[in-house]
Formats: structure tokens, C-alpha cells, sequence
């Protein structure tokens, strides 16, 4: 095994330790229970699929048109700023339809299930 593959192996471990210790910790349980951390929980898979490709699209855009207009730390702040509201809100908008869909669908395959039945 290379070196790599230990270092992985060990980091695995040293997050399952930490996971079960803040199992047991009241002062973890209340930090899990702050509804702001339970949204991004939440919604996090959903942030992580939609985030590189609202970075590429509309980090560049607005790269291009700031390059010489704004000071260089000033324009990657309001770029970094800009995407992850972007990135929020779609995954926000996609939870809730999403859901809604999900819904629909489920309440009309249970429709059918009575039509069916009688």
C-alpha cells in the first residue's frame, strides 16, 4: 500500500471518532440544532452539484467584465459572494419543486391505486 492510501485509512478513522464523540456531546447537539446549519444539511447535496458550474458561469461573466473596472481582492469577494447566493438560492428553488413533484406524483399514483381498487 502506498503512503496515500494509509493517511486515507487514518482520516477515515479520525472522522469516525470524531462523529461518535459529538454523538455523546450536548454542546454538539446544540450546534446541530441551529436551524440555519440543519438548512445547509439539508440542501447541501444539492449545493454541492449546482456549485462548479454557477462558479464557471457566472464567476467568469463577472470576471470579465470587473478585470479592469475594480480592484483585484474586491472583485473576487463580490464574485465569491455573488455565487454562493446564486448557488442557495437553485438549490433552494430546485428542494422546492422537487418536492412538490415528488408530491404530485405520489398523490397521483395513490389516485390511481383507488381507481383501481374499486
Amino acid at each position: 500500500m502506498h503512503v496515500e492510501s494509509y493517511r486515507t485509512i487514518v482520516r477515515a478513522f479520525g472522522v469516525g471518532v470524531i462523529v461518535l464523540l459529538t454523538l455523546k456531546s450536548s454542546a454538539a447537539q446544540k450546534i446541530m440544532n441551529i436551524r440555519q446549519l440543519q438548512f445547509v444539511g439539508r440542501h447541501s447535496a444539492y449545493i454541492y452539484g449546482f456549485h462548479w458550474t454557477i462558479i464557471l458561469s457566472i464567476g467568469c461573466f463577472m470576471c470579465m467584465h470587473m478585470w479592469n473596472r475594480v480592484d483585484f481582492r474586491l472583485m473576487m469577494t463580490l464574485i465569491s459572494i455573488a455565487c454562493i447566493v446564486i448557488t442557495v438560492a437553485i438549490s433552494y428553488i430546485y428542494v422546492k419543486t422537487y418536492t412538490k413533484i415528488k408530491k404530485w406524483i405520489y398523490l397521483r399514483h395513490k389516485g390511481e391505486k383507488h381507481l383501481i381498487d374499486r
